[in-house]
């Protein structure tokens, strides 16, 4: 049976380059060794003057879902047509600047093609300008056929240029872009060769102005799989920053950072990157981070507003009213618990386990946390009720101390309260302020008991006996020291 030949050709995305089949106007000596003269003949007509037809290409031939012969060549010029049967074909190709950190892996004969790779060898080396694509199905009768392939790039090119830093004593600082893909399928779908994302260190210099600069191809990322992540060393430091977006394929980006010194002790970073086609007009990009130790200095971050209340997402508060039958009901006001709704006195909830030992409060931060602010407002009208005058604060660990009956709690201090005048701080607002947990922030804790151990009555009496306090609403603010 006669074979016949499928040309193979690549065009240029960023010229618009396409690929078509033409009548040879030279001679014989044009046609492949393995073709005769009365083969029909397919030549390429390039139309594009683009460096893209220089780089090194590969051809796959693919039947039936799996590689049935390929070809390379050191241009796109080089990639004679393949020699077939009648049938119905898919022809994959590949362009590539240099193919030293390339590994292409599955590309063998009668292998699948959805399993074969191309892979960077090595992340930590220059990448090379890459380009995909296929012509989709062809069919291939007796008088030949032609597979057009518009190849897209599947890498991105970066432009950094950091200003600020002109003072700083160093000739180089690297920027790290973190959360790339390193391999493609045949097809252009990014993946990972490993079970993490890869990482590409780029040195930026310092020119004649003072700025430091740099420009690499790098690999694309994924907002949904993994969130973009730049990080600047400068003198042994790292500044890091997590813009939203992703560096996609076919992009090229110019990230322009601006550094300002401060008094600021905390370094903040952030960035937002434009996305721009290949050969369309560039979108600068401004990022701004402050600069002023060697080492960032840990800080109080807070008050954050814990939401409380009886329902099931927010059920991380109850106290006890007090430890025994005030004469309004045991029933009602010992085993029914407060809910932190200060509108409507019938919500609350009953725990399974509770220490009903004294009137006290029990609250669950979440998480743990390097501090609590604890405020309350005095029950209103009239003189205001029975006052809170003191209560101790114990912080634990255990979730078993936050259920009850158990006694591991870390007594940290006696809050006194100095609004207990009668009616002048009726309905009037008490706070603990921030309680550290440590001097240095280093002790963090999710529980928190307090227990009050002494009153201020209606006529401004200090009380020992603690039944019956009274309180109009309590909000609990969290802090954390980093």
């Amino acid at each position: 049976m006669k074979k016949y030949s499928i040309p193979v050709f690549a065009a240029a995305f960023v010229s618009g380059l396409t690929l078509l089949a033409g009548c040879s106007t030279s001679g014989e000596e044009l046609l492949p060794d393995s073709i005769t003269a009365t083969t029909p003949r397919l030549a390429v007509e390039t139309r594009s003057s683009g460096a893209e037809s220089t780089y090194a290409h590969r051809a796959f031939l693919v039947l039936n879902g799996a590689i049935s012969d390929t070809k390379q060549a050191s241009d796109a010029a080089g990639l004679g047509p393949f020699s077939v049967e009648p049938g119905e074909y898919t022809v994959y190709a590949t362009a590539a600047s240099d193919e030293s950190n390339l590994t292409f892996s599955g590309a063998e004969t009668s292998n699948p093609v959805s399993e074969t790779r191309i892979r960077i060898s090595d992340m930590s080396a220059q990448i090379p300008e890459l380009l995909v694509g296929n012509s989709g199905p062809v069919t291939v009768s007796e008088e030949g056929a032609a597979a057009a392939i518009e190849l897209k790039r599947v890498v991105a090119s970066l432009e950094v240029s950091v200003s600020g830093l002109e003072n700083v004593d160093a000739s180089s600082i690297t920027l790290t872009v973190a959360n790339m893909y390193d391999q493609v399928d045949l097809d252009g779908t990014p993946s990972q060769s490993g079970s993490a994302f890869a990482s590409k260190e780029i040195v930026l210099t310092k020119n004649g102005e003072g700025r430091f600069e740099g420009n690499a191809i790098v690999m694309p990322t994924d907002a949904a799989a993994s969130t973009l992540s730049l990080t600047y060393n400068v003198n042994g430091t790292d500044y890091m920053s997590t813009p939203t977006g992703r560096l996609e394929a076919n992009g090229q980006y110019k990230l322009a950072t601006t550094v300002e010194t401060g008094t600021l002790s905390r370094v903040e970073l952030s960035s937002s990157l434009t996305y721009a086609a290949w050969n369309s007009e560039v979108v600068s990009l401004s990022d701004s981070f402050t600069i002023d130790e060697p080492t960032p200095e840990k800080q109080w971050v807070g008050p954050t507003v814990l939401p409380i209340g009886g329902q099931d997402t927010y059920d991380n508060f109850w106290a006890s009213s007090d430890a025994g039958d005030s004469g309004w009901g045991e029933t009602y006001w010992t085993y029914n618990l407060y809910d932190g709704n200060k509108t409507d006195g019938n919500n609350y909830w009953t725990p399974d386990v509770w220490d009903r030992t004294s009137p006290m409060w029990y609250i669950d931060l979440g998480a743990a946390k390097q501090g609590v602010t604890i405020d309350y407002w005095n029950k209103a009208g009239g003189a205001g009720g029975q006052k809170i005058r003191t209560m101790d604060i114990y912080v634990s660990n255990n979730k078993a101390d936050y259920d009850g009956g158990n006694n591991e709690w870390v007594k940290l201090l006696t809050f006194t309260s100095d609004h207990t005048t009668p009616t002048t701080d009726a309905g009037v607002q008490v706070s603990t302020g921030r309680i550290a947990f440590s001097e240095d922030g280093s002790a963090s804790y999710q529980y928190v008991k307090c227990v009050i151990t002494s009153k201020v009555s209606s006529t401004g009496d200090t009380v020992m006996d603690v039944l019956d306090v009274n309180v109009g609403e309590v909000e609990i603010s969290t802090w954390e020291f980093r």
